[in-house]
């Protein structure tokens, strides 16, 4: 064998032998130098969100569980999954048990949301989750629990609570040839929330649907006590009589009940039809909220509507409410809100604060006599009021809305009966300070002032004064004085009270109901004290009086701050 082939032999056994040491040797080499993954730190929020607003999950609703998971390193986090676990009233819900996030690099964060539906058969009740963060590496955050209240299936109910036309004529009368423009107005007066709601027009014979004009509407959601203004024109030939119907039907329908409902329009041939702005306007009676203040004009207001329940009232405790809406004087504005601020107080005063209804004094548009009758006089102290309180037993609540005025010669301030003439308040007004000093008089265990007015004379609509220039007016302080009491005011010195349109009450009265809803329970504690519901009107009226005004409104609070206003349930 020449000396090559040895050479090449001596290669070739070699490469046999030492190969496989080598490939082993360097098999524990990489695993002798692998590094440990670095540590990462998790972590997770979870929040709520349910497309009915009322912060539960309904029956057949699908809301979402928002978690947020954040990696705040200093390593990498991998494989991570969410995790989901019923702790309590989780058989009668739909939830994903299991989801696969993936990587998360260091500082970031994602966001995913968890669609969580409940079943038809979801009972009133609680449902507990645990979510739990995992990481491959075994890097988890710490498992987060969220509570939220389940509520069982009620159904909508979808009426047409409200009609009104807009005639070519302006007469409000449907004539032959005529077009008009009807406004029908669709209410959800149920417990539930209404799904996919669909309004359709179907005319019958005779009536015909006007050019361009919509026949059917795709509502959508309807909460409750929420509504919609279906807006439809047509016009009729000359068969239908003087005084007939016209056959005009709204058909409602709704997916998720398979609900359908067929109305027949209240509309007359040559008869007096409501107009269309008195609709959209003024609005129709909500469903539980006719009192002894009068029928209420207005649909989905969020205080109208959810007025919660609280502890009874002591048996002697005695509730006034005066509500000036309605002023008799040419040149007085009327305060547009007032009967309805009172009616809804009034609901309040029954169902939240507990006061048994022969308890209550409502006086709606109070004249000076009134104001004399209810609280008494100068000379004559001891009025209707008076004579309603047991004393040192009874707890004294009194609320007013209307005009507030001072008087251009001494800057006292007034309360502005509706008979009053500001030119000469002094006279036809009824002194605050009076007011004051008879309350003193008042042998009641507590006294609750809550007064939603101006003492200005000024106006959203100018000044109540006609012959008074405004540099004379100067409001001087009027101090309570209250023992055992407490006084929470609107608006301080020469500052206007304001108007909240939007959700149809003055701006204070809404913020004060919204406050007694339990907004104003800072403490969460189902006690709400004067002291809070100052907090909470002070952080509130503000701000709204600038966005819709652009004046300034600064509520104030006088006396005892820890008074109990209203103990919810």
């Amino acid at each position: 064998m020449n000396k090559s082939v040895l050479i090449i032999l001596s290669a070739f056994f070699c490469t046999l032998f030492i190969a496989p040491l080598s490939a082993k040797d360097f098999s524990f080499q990489l695993k002798a130098n692998a590094a440990p993954p670095t540590p990462t730190r998790l972590t997770a929020s979870v929040a709520f969100n349910d497309p009915s607003g009322n912060q539960m999950l309904d029956a057949t609703e699908t809301a979402y569980l928002q978690v947020v998971v954040k990696n705040q390193g200093p390593g990498d986090a991998h494989d991570i999954k969410i995790q989901t676990l019923a702790l309590q009233g989780g058989k009668q819900v739909r939830l994903s048990r299991s989801i696969l996030l993936g990587d998360l690099a260091n500082g970031r964060q994602v966001i995913k949301k968890i669609p969580l539906k409940g079943k038809r058969q979801l009972a009133n009740g609680k449902l507990k989750l645990q979510i739990n963060t995992v990481e491959g590496n075994g890097f988890d955050a710490d498992p987060v629990t969220i509570s939220l209240s389940t509520r069982q299936f009620y159904p909508p109910n979808l009426q047409v609570v409200d009609l009104g036309i807009d005639d070519q004529n302006q007469n409000s009368q449907i004539e032959p040839l005529e077009v008009v423009q009807a406004v029908a107005r669709v209410q959800n007066k149920g417990q539930g929330m209404a799904h996919n709601v669909v309004a359709n027009i179907e005319m019958g014979k005779n009536v015909f649907a006007a050019l361009q004009s919509q026949q059917t509407f795709a509502i959508g959601e309807l909460k409750p006590g929420a509504f919609y203004d279906v807006k439809f024109s047509f016009y009729t030939n000359r068969r239908i009589g003087n005084g007939k119907r016209i056959p005009v039907k709204l058909i409602l329908s709704e997916s998720r009940v398979n609900q359908q409902r067929s109305e027949s329009l209240k509309l007359t041939m040559n008869s007096p039809q409501r107009r269309a702005s008195e609709v959209v306007v003024a609005g129709v009676t909500s469903p539980s909220a006719v009192t002894s203040g009068g029928a209420l004009t207005a649909l989905n207001v969020d205080v109208d509507i959810n007025i919660p329940t609280g502890n009874r009232a002591g048996d002697y405790d005695i509730a006034v409410i005066v509500g000036n809406g309605s002023y008799q004087k040419n040149g007085v504005p009327n305060v547009d809100y007032a009967h309805r601020d009172i009616a809804i107080l009034e609901q309040y005063l029954l169902k939240t604060m507990g006061f048994k209804k022969e308890n209550i004094l409502v006086e709606k548009d109070a004249t000076k006599g009134v104001f004399e009758t209810l609280f008494g006089t100068a000379s004559s102290t001891q009025g209707k009021v008076y004579n309603y309180i047991k004393p040192n037993v009874s707890r004294l609540f009194v609320y007013y809305v209307g005009h507030g005025a001072p008087s251009p010669k001494s800057g006292q301030g007034f309360f502005v009966p509706v008979d009053a003439d500001p030119d000469y308040i002094q006279t036809s007004g009824y002194q605050l300070s009076v007011f004051y000093d008879n309350l003193k008089k008042i042998p009641a265990k507590e006294k609750i002032v809550v007064i939603d007015a101006c003492f200005s004379g000024r106006t959203q609509d100018g000044l109540l004064f006609k012959n008074v220039s405004p540099a004379l007016l100067k409001v001087k302080q009027t101090n309570a004085g209250l023992s055992a009491g407490a006084v929470l005011s609107s608006s301080q010195g020469e500052q206007l009270s304001t108007w909240f349109p939007q959700k149809k009450h003055s701006l204070f009265t809404y913020f004060f109901l919204k406050g007694l809803q339990g907004e104003a329970d800072s403490n969460n504690n189902k006690i709400i004290t004067m002291g809070e519901m100052a907090e909470y009107v002070e952080s509130k009226v503000p701000y709204q009086a600038r966005r819709i005004a652009g004046k300034e409104q600064n509520p104030k609070i006088e006396g005892k701050r820890d008074i109990v206003l209203a103990r919810l349930k």
